[in-house]
């Protein structure tokens, strides 16, 4: 597993050196654990053949998660155009869950 340094916490501002910074694409996190100290993403991309690959584990301190997930939906909340998207793949999203409901429901 690859590990990188943790940065330096000596201040509360944060550098980024946009030069230094390793893009990483994602399509899908496939599994996610969460427990009380830290939370665990597995990321997978698509590869040729279209079937997904897990490629890293993201570990990140779960307190930390939960901000990302905060800041992510003030966000959202700021952007009507994609708070609207959003509203509607989570409309897809739950008509496919009652779908399969009541296929297993029969």
């Amino acid at each position: 597993m690859k590990k990188l340094d943790k940065p330096s916490t000596a201040s509360n501002s944060v550098t980024i050196d946009a030069n230094n910074i390793e893009t990483i694409f994602v399509d899908k996190i496939i599994n996610v654990g969460v427990s009380f100290n830290v939370s665990r993403l597995t990321l997978t991309q698509e590869v040729a053949d279209g079937t997904d690959k897990a490629f890293a584990n993201l570990v990140i301190p779960t307190s930390r998660l939960f901000e990302f997930i905060k800041f992510m939906s003030e966000n959202i909340i700021k952007n009507d155009t994609l708070k609207q998207e959003l509203l509607k793949s989570l409309d897809v999203f739950k008509n496919e869950l009652i779908t399969s409901e009541e296929k297993t429901d029969n």
